[in-house]
């Protein structure tokens, strides 16, 4: 027997809408995502992406923007200029008050961070915490000028990390101590030379295993198992300090030749300063280089300034389909595009004032074509990062990241048969929507179809996480 149909109307009227979609073949100017050393996300920064290996080399290389370094000028004029740090990976040490692992990166400085600095003047008193090696209780001991605990550079070290002149206090805040190990050869009131001690500071100088020719690799972290090599991270610039003490000279201290091996100073020389730290990434996104202001080129070896999440910032939304990008911002930002054509990087920037906003690829391709050191042809925007950032009053760098605009969807219901019941599910066919939601609420409490009778059907759908649901009209 034929069964009768009963009338069904979907309260949401879904369209079925083709976008155009770039082909695009293989060749110099594919369209792919930005090379990881000028676009990295919290995740590369903190995993190996940028971690050296145990011989102290890396397949990437990664610098960012973080605090001011001082620059003697003429006549010995002071002023401070940004600071670029190697990116190293997490620090497995660092953590909370409950001791979880807090999302963190060593930093080693790509330069000095200051100049003319002795490392001591002589043999002092130093003052010790309780549990650090020398002993379960707090107490104060004579050590020699070697001894990086009680040394001038660690004084100046500390002093650093609290001036604004080279640290503002936001950028304070996001700085971890790090708990780092050295040793202690002269010392003459303990019956075990060679004692291990532990000092715990915001920035602190580097170790080592030893001095001469074969020594070419220096140590940062808190376990002083994350190995630079110099070919990777010191191979030109300024001598600077490390921490290890000269086994056989107390009035000496290991020092860093860049491009040539580990080697030793006497502790009244004036050297410079090159120091590692570690910061706070819980509430980053990401790092680009993409920099406000301008449109262009992007070399790999450019430095990425931390983009922090602007969620809470009230910026307004973005999202992106194959030909546009949707803005609704909350007043002035700057929408960010960043890409990669080949090997060519590239980013485009635009200021909004708090208007709706559109704007074509096409459009982006036209702007960047005036730059006459790109080749620009074509874009694939689901290859790109796009979002918008403003700078908060605390100097950090606040984003939204873009998402996958859905306009349309593919939605099917089986409508209702005369006493059979009632479908509970839709299927849903359209990338970006969550397979398990589309639910579907009748406006009934009839268990089964009437024969005649008409249903009306509530459909549920939910995007999936970076998907957005977008009216193009």
């Amino acid at each position: 027997m034929k069964r009768n149909a009963a009338l069904l109307i979907i309260s949401l009227l879904l369209l079925i809408t083709i976008l155009p979609v770039s082909i695009y073949a293989e060749g110099e100017d594919t369209p792919k995502t930005p090379d990881v050393s000028i676009y990295a996300t919290k995740e590369q920064m903190i995993d190996d992406t940028f971690a050296p290996n145990a011989d102290g080399t890396a397949e990437n290389i990664g610098k960012i923007v973080f605090g001011k370094k001082q620059v003697i000028g003429e006549n010995d004029s002071i002023s401070y200029e940004p600071l670029e740090w190697y990116i190293l990976g997490q620090d497995s040490e660092i953590k909370d008050d409950e001791d979880k692992l807090i999302d963190n990166i060593i930093i080693f400085a790509a330069s000095p961070i200051v100049t003319g600095q002795a490392f001591s003047s002589g043999n002092k008193t130093y003052n010790y915490k309780a549990g650090t090696g020398y002993g379960e209780t707090a107490g104060s001991i004579t050590v020699m000028a070697n001894h990086y605990g009680a040394s001038d550079l660690r004084v100046t070290l500390q002093g650093i990390a609290t001036n604004e002149n080279y640290f503002t206090s936001t950028e304070q805040g996001l700085m971890n101590d790090t708990t780092v190990t050295t040793k202690d050869i002269f010392n003459k009131d303990s019956s075990n030379n060679y004692l291990t001690y532990t000092t715990t500071d915001k920035l602190y100088s580097l170790t080592a295993d030893g001095y001469g020719s074969s020594y070419n690799a220096i140590k940062a972290g808190s376990d002083n198992s994350t190995v630079l090599a110099m070919s990777r991270y010191w191979s030109s610039g300024d001598n600077f300090w490390l921490r290890y003490p000269d086994d056989s000279n107390n009035h000496s201290v290991l020092l860093a030749l860049p491009g040539d091996h580990v080697s030793r100073s006497e502790i009244l020389e004036k050297r410079k300063v090159q120091p590692a730290s570690n910061i706070d990434l819980t509430n980053v996104l990401f790092a680009s280089a993409a920099k406000d202001g301008s449109l262009g080129p992007l070399n790999k070896e450019d430095h990425m300034l931390l983009r922090f999440d602007g969620s809470s910032k009230n910026l307004g939304n973005i999202s992106y389909d194959n030909e546009n990008i949707y803005v609704s911002s909350n007043g002035d930002c700057t929408l960010f595009v960043q890409g990669r054509n080949g090997e060519q990087n590239w980013y485009y920037t635009f200021q909004l004032t708090g208007n709706d906003f559109k704007i074509g690829k096409n459009d982006i391709i036209k702007d960047l074509k005036g730059n006459a050191s790109l080749s620009l042809t074509d874009i694939d925007l689901s290859k790109c990062k796009i979002w918008i950032e403003r700078k908060d009053s605390d100097g950090l760098l606040y984003a939204v990241e873009a998402k996958e605009a859905i306009s349309s969807v593919d939605i099917s219901v089986e409508p209702p048969v005369a006493g059979y019941p009632l479908t509970t599910n839709a299927v849903c066919n359209t990338t970006g929507i969550d397979s398990t939601m589309p639910l579907i609420t009748w406006d009934t409490t009839d268990e089964t179809a009437i024969y005649s009778k008409t249903y009306k059907a509530s459909i549920t759908l939910t995007p999936e996480d970076g998907y957005v649901f977008v009216n193009m009209n």
